[in-house]
């Protein structure tokens, strides 16, 4: 794998459209396009900016869209069938949002259901939109609302956190009875894989620019139409 090069952003200009400000040292710098294998770096500090991830639009949709296919089993079809003394109890992700409820714990319901179900889910809808509205190149005054909804999200959605809970609830309940893993189990772990792909070749820097060349062609394309048809006065 070729080694990344450092893209030169010391170049300032004039438009200040096209500046952006470093994450650590909070430097003004002009935003550069940069090509395959460069990574562009803050001159001040040294971190990492922004980096070219190769086809990005087409593997953020192909892995958001192959996520959300398994994310209805690995939620409503049971992770663990437990057998005790003939007893038998199934569990999915859903059912143990409600059982902490009924017993009481509704704050860590509340916690489980939002990190783990809701935002997700939520988060792979909108890298479904952003990739599909870019790729058919649509602009609308929601894309980017949703790109900034989705960088607010990706802190809340743990579906790594969740899956460390299932490996520990495996581990504790295995000396207690027969201990089944259901089928959701591997959907989940499919949701989880497609999910890390999907959030590792989106790529934030490239999509704002896209989103600024698709509102300023339809700007451009609204003002031709009303030199086209100029209103006459009665």
């Amino acid at each position: 794998m070729p080694a990344l090069q450092k893209a030169s952003i010391s170049n300032p200009s004039n438009d200040r459209e096209h500046w952006s400000a470093c994450h650590d040292c909070d430097l003004l710098l002009p935003i550069h396009d940069i090509t395959e294998n460069q990574v562009a770096r803050c001159p001040r500090c040294n971190a990492v900016l922004y980096r070219h991830k190769k086809n990005s639009i087409n593997k953020t949709l192909a892995f958001s869209l192959s996520a959300l296919l398994f994310y209805i089993p690995a939620n409503m079809l049971p992770i663990l069938t437990l057998n005790i003394y003939g007893n038998m109890g199934r569990n999915t992700m859903l059912n143990g949002v409600f059982r902490l409820w009924e017993q009481g714990f509704w704050w860590m319901a509340l916690l489980v259901a939002i990190c783990s179900i809701l935002m997700p889910l939520f988060e792979l809808i909108l890298l479904l939109t952003i990739s599909v509205a870019i790729k058919r190149q649509r602009y609308s005054a929601v894309l980017p609302f949703a790109i900034k909804l989705q960088h607010l999200t990706s802190s809340w959605a743990m579906l790594e956190v969740y899956l460390l809970g299932i490996i520990v609830a495996i581990v504790k309940m295995s000396d207690l009875g027969e201990l089944v893993l259901g089928q959701a189990l591997v959907c989940y772990l499919i949701l989880l894989v497609f999910t890390l792909c999907a959030l590792q070749s989106y790529d934030r820097h490239s999509v704002w620019l896209a989103t600024e060349i698709l509102r300023n062609k339809t700007r451009n394309n609204v003002n031709m139409k009303n030199k086209s048809w100029p209103i006459s006065r009665l």
